[in-house]
């Protein structure tokens, strides 16, 4: 495994183990212990991570529980390798996937008895919920009644569901925590829906740090399969990716950053963060794409669990600075890249990784030419980050990035708005409309003396132009002899011949 470089590009080396120099380190130590109990020797990646072609679902329960007795399984930092040099590393930071699940079909080999009984079960356990919130003693005893064993899993079910995609959302009857640190979010939808997913499961950096990636995507299955549902697809609504680069200060990158030494595609941003005054960090762009760049020990000192786990599994020992390069990408940026489900994403991140961080933003070795960007030098420091997502993800494959077709748009809504729009109006006015063919009449005649002389094939077509819809060849050329008649009109009149 080849040696990660600084940012001076010499190759930093410790000969003997490093010990944390801030008072709330040596705490955090002290609960290292307590906190993660998993010997990193025997870890040989960071979060989990994969390459593609060795990826595995995980689907039966007996199997996910005997590997979530082992650490991680991915590749990358061995043990040898705290001997000599501090490794980057990497892997998924958050993963949010919906599904489309079938709760109807009947299994003989499952335990389950149907969507209804589970409903049961789910709204007991809520209402109890309610009641132990609304308690006075908040003292809860282990096997309170809002836990709830579904298979070989643990989850305890929260007063309230929630939306999926925040306000206006799709709204999920039912808000389970598992005992593995997921949120499992399911709608009271026993069928599949066309577009709408009636499972939702998250998992944040904690669970993704401590399982891997490959055995919390193979626990999100096992979930469902537990609650008597058949996966017919699932949709990845968004992933984080990220590394870690031990050794390098995060005052470099704003350093070089605050000098506007930087190319990127991005409209918002560079936007620092800022504690007692000092630089530690800065984000560019919004959802949905946003990378972070920060000080990932300073993140990590408020949560303990998260400082352990961030250095026992890889590191052994304290480095004295980390900086942690995030990029989050949501199902719009994800979409674009061609990455529909989690099997898209794991076959094709390396060669999006690597675009983006290449492409969408890079920091430059000096000033910017801005008439010729592209022969302005990327700044080694960037080139270590982009070494570090190669050495965590793997080499880039080219693949082509074609971006998801747009799925046809179902009009029925807005039909049923204009004819109510329709309806209101003419009762305003007191139209007599005696039967359905009356009410046409009255709509067209009422649309031609509003659209009196527009264009509106060429409306339409600019407005698919806009919203990236394919322009059908039979508008392109109604529009250019529009132009043409007009144009020759124009040219009649000017001439004072008749038309």
């Amino acid at each position: 495994m080849a040696d990660f470089l600084d940012g001076s590009n010499k190759q930093r080396t410790v000969s003997h183990p490093r010990l944390p120099r801030s008072a709330a380190a040596e705490h955090l130590r002290e609960v290292a212990d307590a906190d993660v109990s998993f010997d990193p020797s025997q870890w040989e990646g960071p979060l989990g991570n994969t390459p593609s072609h060795n990826h595995q679902c995980i689907t039966q329960s007996n199997e996910i529980e005997q590997d979530l007795d082992k650490p991680p399984e991915a590749g990358a930092t061995k043990a040898a390798a705290y001997q000599c040099a501090f490794q980057p590393l990497g892997g998924e930071d958050w993963l949010g996937v919906s599904f489309y699940v079938d709760f109807t079909r009947s299994d003989e080999s499952s335990d389950s008895t149907g969507f209804d009984s589970l409903a049961r079960t789910l709204d007991q356990a809520q209402a109890a919920a309610v009641d132990l919130e609304r308690a006075k003693d908040n003292y809860i005893q282990v096997g309170a009644a809002d836990e709830v064993m579904l298979g070989k899993h643990a989850f305890i079910v929260a007063p309230s569901g929630a939306r999926l995609g925040g306000k206006g959302g799709l709204r999920m009857r039912w808000r389970l925590h598992s005992q593995h640190g997921l949120t499992v979010l399911i709608a009271n939808m026993p069928e599949v829906h066309s577009s709408c997913p009636n499972v939702s499961i998250q998992a944040s950096s904690e669970p993704l740090m401590r399982w891997g990636f490959s055995k919390v995507w193979g626990l999100m299955q096992d979930y469902i399969a537990s609650m008597g549902g058949d996966i017919e697809r699932n949709r990845l609504s968004r992933v984080d990716a990220c590394v870690d680069l031990p050794e390098i200060e995060v005052g470099k990158f704003c350093e070089i950053c605050n000098s506007e030494w930087f190319i990127t595609r991005a409209k918002h941003g560079p936007n620092p963060y800022r504690q007692n005054g000092h630089a530690t960090g800065f984000t560019v762009g919004k959802t949905p794409l946003l990378l972070r760049v920060y000080d990932k020990l300073r993140e990590c000192g408020r949560e303990s669990v998260k400082f352990c786990l961030l250095v026992d599994r890889g590191w052994a020992v304290v480095p004295e600075s980390v900086t942690r390069v995030e990029l989050q990408l949501s199902r719009t940026t994800l979409k674009k890249y061609g990455v529909d489900t989690v099997e898209d994403w794991i076959n094709m991140r390396a060669t999006i990784l690597d675009k983006v961080i290449r492409s969408w933003f890079r920091l430059t070795d000096g000033p910017i030419d801005r008439r010729h960007t592209d022969r302005t030098a990327m700044h080694p420091l960037w080139e270590n980050v982009c070494n570090a997502f190669t050495h965590c993800f793997g080499e880039s494959d080219n693949l082509p990035l074609v971006p998801l077709p747009k799925q046809s748009v179902n009009m029925s809504k807005q039909v049923k708005q204009v004819v109510g729009i329709l309806v209101g109006i003419f009762a305003r006015i007191g139209k007599p409309i005696i039967d359905n063919e009356k009410f046409f009449r009255e709509a067209d005649f009422a649309m031609r003396d509003v659209v009196a002389d527009r264009d509106l094939c060429a409306e339409v077509r600019r407005k698919m132009m806009k919203l990236g819809v394919p322009v059908p060849p039979v508008m392109d050329e109604a529009c250019v002899v529009e132009k043409d008649t007009s144009e020759n009109r124009v040219r009649e009149q000017n001439l004072g011949l008749p038309f």
